[in-house]
């Protein structure tokens, strides 16, 4: 049977794209290649996909948590900020103070200011 069909075919004519398309389709129907084999090749198949269907759900379940944190960090990030900006502030009007205090040197006693330093002669 399969020598008369290989005799009606007229060669001149077939192409390599077509003797793939016969191959292919003699593998896949179970002719050229046991079924069984094709089907193990499959469940192979399937089960790899499976495999990274749930590679990619772990992943994209890290992804979501590290966003999670990095939100956390920059919500800390955002009110250490503030309170660095009120610590310079602090400490720049403390500087002033200090210096115009300096400059003055005109500090009445008991005025509530602390009495300069001695120094010892």
């Amino acid at each position: 049977m399969l020598s008369s069909l290989l005799e009606a075919l007229p060669w001149s004519t077939v192409s390599t794209l077509s003797v793939s398309a016969v191959f292919t389709g003699l593998v896949w129907s179970g002719k050229l290649v046991p079924r069984s084999w094709v089907d193990k090749s499959n469940a192979d198949k399937e089960a790899r996909i499976a495999d990274m269907k749930a590679r990619i759900a772990f992943l994209e379940q890290a992804d979501e948590a590290k966003d999670g944190h990095i939100g956390t960090l920059a919500t800390q990030n955002g009110q250490l900020a503030v309170t660095g900006e009120l610590s310079v502030a602090l400490l720049r009007s403390l500087q002033q103070l200090s210096t115009t205090n300096h400059a003055s040197r005109s500090i009445e006693p008991g005025s509530g200011h602390v009495a300069p330093s001695i120094e010892p002669t």
